[in-house]
Protein backbone atom coordinates (compact mmCIF):
# COMPACT_ATOMS: atom_id res chain seq x y z
CA UNK A 1 0.00 0.00 0.00
CA UNK A 2 1.33 3.09 -1.07
CA UNK A 3 0.84 7.10 0.84
CA UNK A 4 -0.17 9.35 -0.91
CA UNK A 5 -0.05 13.50 0.05
CA UNK A 6 0.95 17.12 -1.89
CA UNK A 7 4.09 19.14 -1.26
CA UNK A 8 3.24 21.74 0.88
CA UNK A 9 5.62 24.35 -1.29
CA UNK A 10 4.51 23.11 -4.78
CA UNK A 11 1.74 21.26 -4.64
CA UNK A 12 3.11 17.96 -6.55
CA UNK A 13 1.25 14.94 -6.06
CA UNK A 14 3.59 12.36 -4.43
CA UNK A 15 3.25 8.71 -3.64
CA UNK A 16 6.16 6.62 -1.54
CA UNK A 17 5.48 3.31 0.10
CA UNK A 18 4.49 2.87 3.50
CA UNK A 19 8.14 1.64 5.12
CA UNK A 20 9.26 5.34 4.20
CA UNK A 21 6.23 6.80 6.63
CA UNK A 22 8.14 9.48 9.48
CA UNK A 23 11.31 9.43 7.09
CA UNK A 24 12.24 12.41 4.80
CA UNK A 25 12.86 12.71 0.93
CA UNK A 26 13.39 15.24 -1.28
CA UNK A 27 10.20 16.38 -3.52
CA UNK A 28 11.40 15.86 -7.05
CA UNK A 29 8.78 18.54 -8.09
CA UNK A 30 11.06 21.35 -6.05
CA UNK A 31 13.99 20.04 -4.20
CA UNK A 32 12.15 20.54 -0.69
CA UNK A 33 12.57 18.20 1.98
CA UNK A 34 9.63 16.48 3.26
CA UNK A 35 8.74 14.54 5.79
CA UNK A 36 6.45 11.49 4.60
CA UNK A 37 2.99 11.29 6.88
CA UNK A 38 1.74 8.24 8.77
CA UNK A 39 -0.19 5.50 6.19
CA UNK A 40 -3.87 6.29 6.55
CA UNK A 41 -6.65 3.23 7.80
CA UNK A 42 -8.41 3.60 4.56
CA UNK A 43 -6.81 0.86 1.80
CA UNK A 44 -5.26 2.21 -1.28
CA UNK A 45 -5.12 0.41 -4.87
CA UNK A 46 -1.39 1.46 -5.79
CA UNK A 47 1.61 -0.76 -5.09
CA UNK A 48 4.15 -0.68 -3.13
CA UNK A 49 7.20 -0.90 -5.03
CA UNK A 50 9.41 0.74 -3.08
CA UNK A 51 11.94 -0.87 -0.44
CA UNK A 52 12.15 1.06 2.24
CA UNK A 53 15.53 3.25 3.20
CA UNK A 54 16.96 5.59 5.45
CA UNK A 55 18.19 8.88 4.34
CA UNK A 56 16.82 11.29 1.84
CA UNK A 57 15.14 9.03 -0.65
CA UNK A 58 13.15 10.29 -3.80
CA UNK A 59 9.68 10.09 -3.88
CA UNK A 60 8.22 7.84 -7.05
CA UNK A 61 6.32 10.01 -9.84
CA UNK A 62 2.64 9.57 -9.79
CA UNK A 63 1.54 6.99 -12.47
CA UNK A 64 -2.36 8.36 -12.82
CA UNK A 65 -3.53 11.31 -12.11
CA UNK A 66 -5.41 11.92 -8.59
CA UNK A 67 -8.04 10.55 -7.43
CA UNK A 68 -8.57 13.33 -4.70
CA UNK A 69 -10.55 15.60 -6.58
CA UNK A 70 -11.00 17.55 -3.32
CA UNK A 71 -7.53 18.81 -2.86
CA UNK A 72 -6.40 20.09 -6.00
CA UNK A 73 -7.88 21.93 -9.11
CA UNK A 74 -7.79 22.12 -12.91
CA UNK A 75 -6.11 25.21 -14.24
CA UNK A 76 -8.43 27.11 -16.47
CA UNK A 77 -6.04 28.30 -19.14
CA UNK A 78 -3.44 25.32 -19.22
CA UNK A 79 -5.76 22.44 -17.55
CA UNK A 80 -2.77 20.91 -15.49
CA UNK A 81 -3.58 20.04 -11.77
CA UNK A 82 -2.74 22.56 -9.23
CA UNK A 83 -3.66 22.78 -5.12
CA UNK A 84 -7.08 24.23 -4.67
CA UNK A 85 -5.12 26.89 -2.77
CA UNK A 86 -2.93 28.13 -5.18
CA UNK A 87 -3.53 31.66 -6.05
CA UNK A 88 -1.32 31.16 -9.28
CA UNK A 89 -0.94 27.96 -11.34
CA UNK A 90 2.73 26.60 -10.98
CA UNK A 91 3.20 25.54 -14.87
CA UNK A 92 1.94 28.70 -16.74
CA UNK A 93 1.60 31.26 -14.43
CA UNK A 94 -2.13 32.06 -14.99
CA UNK A 95 -3.83 33.87 -11.92
CA UNK A 96 -6.61 31.49 -10.25
CA UNK A 97 -7.49 32.59 -7.12
CA UNK A 98 -11.30 32.94 -7.55
CA UNK A 99 -11.38 35.22 -4.54
CA UNK A 100 -10.26 38.11 -6.72
CA UNK A 101 -11.96 37.29 -9.82
CA UNK A 102 -15.17 37.59 -8.62
CA UNK A 103 -14.82 40.03 -6.80
CA UNK A 104 -14.76 42.65 -9.97
CA UNK A 105 -18.28 40.90 -10.49
CA UNK A 106 -19.97 42.01 -7.84
CA UNK A 107 -19.90 45.62 -9.08
CA UNK A 108 -23.09 47.01 -11.00
CA UNK A 109 -21.28 49.02 -12.90
CA UNK A 110 -18.01 48.70 -14.78
CA UNK A 111 -15.81 51.49 -14.24
CA UNK A 112 -14.95 53.84 -16.91
CA UNK A 113 -11.36 55.28 -16.19
CA UNK A 114 -9.61 54.82 -19.22
CA UNK A 115 -12.27 56.83 -21.23
CA UNK A 116 -12.21 59.68 -18.63
CA UNK A 117 -8.35 59.95 -18.88
CA UNK A 118 -9.08 59.80 -22.63
CA UNK A 119 -11.00 62.68 -22.61
CA UNK A 120 -8.69 64.41 -20.08
CA UNK A 121 -5.96 63.95 -22.76
CA UNK A 122 -8.38 65.39 -25.31
CA UNK A 123 -9.12 68.35 -23.53
CA UNK A 124 -5.45 69.46 -23.05
CA UNK A 125 -4.70 69.53 -27.35
CA UNK A 126 -7.96 69.16 -29.44
CA UNK A 127 -11.31 70.71 -27.30
CA UNK A 128 -11.83 71.97 -23.81
CA UNK A 129 -15.42 70.64 -24.17
CA UNK A 130 -14.05 67.12 -23.26
CA UNK A 131 -12.24 68.64 -20.22
CA UNK A 132 -15.69 69.52 -18.70
CA UNK A 133 -17.18 66.34 -19.49
CA UNK A 134 -14.58 64.70 -18.35
CA UNK A 135 -14.37 65.98 -14.60
CA UNK A 136 -18.00 66.15 -14.42
CA UNK A 137 -18.06 61.98 -14.82
CA UNK A 138 -15.13 61.78 -12.62
CA UNK A 139 -16.73 62.97 -9.80
CA UNK A 140 -19.73 61.09 -10.36
CA UNK A 141 -17.58 57.61 -10.78
CA UNK A 142 -15.48 58.37 -7.85
CA UNK A 143 -18.79 59.05 -5.79
CA UNK A 144 -19.61 55.64 -7.22
CA UNK A 145 -16.85 53.62 -6.65
CA UNK A 146 -16.60 55.48 -3.16
CA UNK A 147 -20.19 53.68 -2.46
CA UNK A 148 -19.24 50.39 -3.74
CA UNK A 149 -21.42 50.77 -6.63
CA UNK A 150 -18.57 50.86 -9.32
CA UNK A 151 -15.60 48.89 -9.96
CA UNK A 152 -13.20 50.65 -7.72
CA UNK A 153 -10.34 49.23 -10.44
CA UNK A 154 -10.18 51.76 -12.19
CA UNK A 155 -10.14 55.00 -9.73
CA UNK A 156 -6.61 55.40 -10.60
CA UNK A 157 -7.29 55.86 -14.14
CA UNK A 158 -10.23 58.40 -13.26
CA UNK A 159 -8.52 60.18 -11.16
CA UNK A 160 -6.10 60.40 -13.47
CA UNK A 161 -8.70 61.67 -16.03
CA UNK A 162 -10.52 64.19 -13.85
CA UNK A 163 -6.50 66.05 -12.88
CA UNK A 164 -5.82 66.41 -16.53
CA UNK A 165 -9.18 67.82 -17.26
CA UNK A 166 -8.36 70.70 -13.89
CA UNK A 167 -5.28 71.23 -15.37
CA UNK A 168 -6.77 71.66 -19.09
CA UNK A 169 -9.64 74.02 -17.77
CA UNK A 170 -6.86 75.91 -15.36
CA UNK A 171 -4.69 76.95 -18.57
CA UNK A 172 -7.73 77.58 -20.95
CA UNK A 173 -9.22 80.15 -18.33
CA UNK A 174 -5.46 81.33 -17.83
CA UNK A 175 -4.85 82.02 -21.23
CA UNK A 176 -8.16 83.44 -22.13
CA UNK A 177 -8.02 86.19 -19.25
CA UNK A 178 -4.25 86.82 -20.71
CA UNK A 179 -5.81 87.77 -23.95
CA UNK A 180 -8.87 89.59 -22.42
CA UNK A 181 -5.71 91.85 -20.32
CA UNK A 182 -3.95 92.12 -23.22
CA UNK A 183 -6.72 93.40 -25.49
CA UNK A 184 -7.66 95.89 -22.81
CA UNK A 185 -3.68 97.23 -22.78
CA UNK A 186 -3.94 97.87 -26.26
CA UNK A 187 -7.34 99.41 -26.55
CA UNK A 188 -6.27 101.83 -23.82
CA UNK A 189 -3.03 102.49 -25.59
CA UNK A 190 -4.97 102.99 -28.87
CA UNK A 191 -6.71 105.69 -27.29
Amino acid sequence: MAIEFNCHVCGKLLRTSEAKAGKTAKCPGCGESLSVPQAEVAPDDYDSDDAGGSGLDEFDAPAAPSTRSDATKSCPMCGEQIRRAASRCRFCGEDVDDRYSSRSSSYSQPHRGAMLLTFGILSLFVCQIFGIVAWVMANGDLQEMKAGRMDPEGEGLTKAGKIISIVSLSLTAAMLLLWCVAVFIMAAAAA
